[in-house]
Parts: C-alpha cells; sequence; structure tokens
C-alpha cells in the first residue's frame, strides 16, 4: 500500500512539474480547470512485461486498452485547498488534489500546488493515517517556464522536500529534466484522448539527520514517462518500473466540493512547526480528535511566557493552523505548549536572525 501510495504521490509531482489527431497545448486554465472533478485510474503491476512507450515524434497511437493485469484502483479529486482540511496549512496554494488508494481507504492524501501562468509550485503533501499526522514540506524550482506544455518543449524542475518527526529529519532534493517529446492519440478503455508524452529523468539525493547528527545519505536515478492530455491531465503514465497507471473514468465530483469535515484525526497531536528554524514567522498546527477548549502559548528557555496564540478557545475537531510572528524577539531556542483538554504537547523552535 505504501509502494502504491508513494508511487501516486511522485506521478503527481511529475505531473505538476512538468480529441483530434492534433498537438495539444495544456496551460494554467487546463489543470486549474480541474476542481471538481473526480478521476479514476487502474495502477497496473506489469510484473516486468514491457509496454509500447512508441518513439519521439508524432502523429503516433499509443493503445493501453488490452492490458490483463492485477490492479488496484487510484482516485485522484481536485479541489479549492480551502475546502480541504489541510489548507490553511498552505495559503498560496490553489489547487488541492485528494488521493485514495483501494487498498488504504484509511489514509488521507492531500498534495498542495500554486499553479501560475508560467510555472508549477509543489507547496507539500499531507498523509494523515488514524494514528499518525505526516506533513511533507516542499520547495519548487524552475529554472525555464514550465508552462504552458507543447510538443518540443523542455524545463527542469528542483524539488526539495522536508519531513521532520521527532528528532528525525529527512531532506530530499529531486532534479527532474523533463521533456515533451511525442504526441498522438492515447487508447484507453473511456475512449480516445489526443495526449502529449513527457519524458522525465530525475536524479534524486536523499539525506537523513539524527538529532542533528548525519545518518544516511543515498542518490538514486530514474526515467519515467507521463501521456499528458488537456481536458483529463494524466490518462497513462510509468511512474517506475513495473508500474502502469490508466485513466479508466473521468467526472464532476458527485459529492459536495466542502471536504473540510472530511478527515477528522484518531488522536491528539502537535506538529513541528514549519519553517523550523525560522525568520520572523512560523506556522504551528495541531490535531483534535474532538471539540476542545484549547490554549496555545510561546515560552523562552527559561521557561517565561512570550506570547499567547490561543487562551481557551473552542475549536471543533479537524487539523488546526495559527502563525507565529516573531518580529521583537532576538535570537534563540523557544518552546511552543498546547493544552486541549486532557492533551498536552510541547515543542521546540528555533528563531535564527
Amino acid at each position: 500500500m505504501r509502494t502504491v501510495t508513494a508511487a501516486k504521490i511522485v506521478l503527481l509531482v511529475s505531473w505538476l512539474s512538468s480529441s483530434a489527431f492534433s498537438q495539444i497545448t495544456v496551460s494554467q486554465q487546463d489543470l486549474l480547470g480541474l476542481i471538481g472533478r473526480t478521476q479514476t485510474f487502474e495502477s497496473l503491476n506489469t510484473g516486468g512485461a514491457e509496454i509500447n512507450i512508441g518513439t519521439p515524434g508524432g502523429p503516433q497511437v499509443w493503445d493501453f486498452t488490452t492490458f490483463n493485469f492485477p490492479f488496484n484502483t487510484l482516485r485522484e479529486q481536485y479541489h479549492t485547498p480551502q475546502a480541504t482540511p489541510f489548507g490553511a496549512s498552505f495559503p498560496a496554494a490553489n489547487l488541492a488534489v485528494q488521493l485514495t488508494v483501494s487498498l488504504a481507504d484509511t489514509v488521507a492524501v492531500y498534495l498542495y500546488a500554486e499553479i501560475s501562468p508560467e510555472n508549477i509550485g509543489i507547496l507539500g503533501t499531507v498523509v494523515a493515517t488514524p494514528n499518525t499526522l505526516y506533513v511533507y514540506r516542499t520547495r519548487s524550482f524552475t529554472n525555464t517556464s514550465g508552462l504552458p506544455i507543447t510538443y518540443g518543449k523542455s524545463w527542469q524542475t528542483t524539488v526539495v522536500t522536508t519531513f521532520e518527526i521527532s528528532g528525525l529529519i529527512n531532506y530530499d532534493s529531486t532534479v527532474t529534466q523533463s521533456t515533451v517529446d511525442a504526441w498522438g492519440t492515447a487508447r484507453l478503455p473511456l475512449g480516445e484522448i489526443a495526449c502529449l508524452r513527457i519524458h522525465d529523468r530525475e536524479i534524486s539525493y536523499q539525506t537523513t539527520f539524527f538529532n542533528g547528527q548525519p545518518l544516511a545519505r543515498d542518490t538514486s536515478f530514474s526515467t519515467s514517462y507521463t501521456w499528458r492530455s488537456k481536458n483529463n491531465l494524466d490518462v497513462a503514465a510509468i511512474p517506475s518500473a513495473g508500474t502502469f497507471n490508466r485513466l479508466v473514468s473521468s467526472a464532476q465530483t458527485a459529492v459536495s466540493e466542502d471536504q473540510a469535515s472530511a478527515f477528522t484525526p484518531a488522536r491528539f497531536e502537535l506538529a513541528q512547526n514549519y519553517p523550523n528554524p525560522f525568520n520572523p514567522s512560523t506556522q504551528i498546527s495541531f490535531a483534535l480528535p474532538s471539540a476542545q477548549r484549547v490554549t496555545l502559548k510561546v515560552f523562552d528557555l527559561s521557561g517565561k511566557e512570550i506570547a499567547t496564540l490561543l487562551n481557551d478557545a473552542h475549536k471543533a475537531a479537524g487539523v488546526h493552523a495559527l502563525r507565529f510572528e516573531a518580529h521583537a524577539l532576538p535570537s534563540g531556542v523557544y518552546f511552543y505548549r498546547v493544552n486541549a483538554g486532557e492533551y498536552v504537547a510541547t515543542r521546540k523552535l528555533l528563531l535564527v536572525r
């Protein structure tokens, strides 16, 4: 299940950073036009069997209708970020993608992005399980315009992701060279769709620290292919060796757009502030399994109270985020503590001028 979810997240990050028999163009309007839609995919385990990816150029036809491999069902729902449980943690986002894997219905995965007319910025991913809340913060840099996407276009994107939990910090820097090298029509179970083929070559550098000390380093290389359409976005993909994804349905979301109450945490959790270290502001998030009276305060090393962000405030079940401004404070180590009913938790934050 984790492998399938991770592969789908990689596919989405690749998508966000990277009809008739004719060439198409994919623009900012096309990406944001997906809001309110639900796409369903089959993720096939090919068992090492080769997929005919065609050749560079066009026009050509890719037939993806005749496979008979075991598969999992993947569902993508596109939302406005404010209508999702974690949208407040990504105020710059204008597109959110909710992922559901058939083997992992108890796992909520949300990806947040900022789409401009010229570029695509990946802001982060939230993975919420019944017991744990993981927030992956991302910085995305495109050194050439990633939008609009047209045949013959190339661009390079660097995505830096930070994940921190209980003293363990993981930094992942992935450099992707993307080239739109072919165009034509993809034959799928739901019909024929005009598309572009994107060839991605990735180099990933990963470093893990524990309590500030380097624990492990790793470098990996990969190549992937994505078939991208104008109105349905990614219609097929080979995100990794032995895996093939194909679109089987696309429709307007049948449920309410408001997803803010769709996820209720199974337990209380206080997340690490982000960014950390910070200057001069940072965001503090916490999860509540039920409505509570909440107090959130910040202290210095001596235990002196520095700021009160919440004072016995009523907060509903869900994930909440607040901004801490430290303009008047000197550099140093501080602590923030949340009291919510019987729940109490404290974390450390570092202000660096």
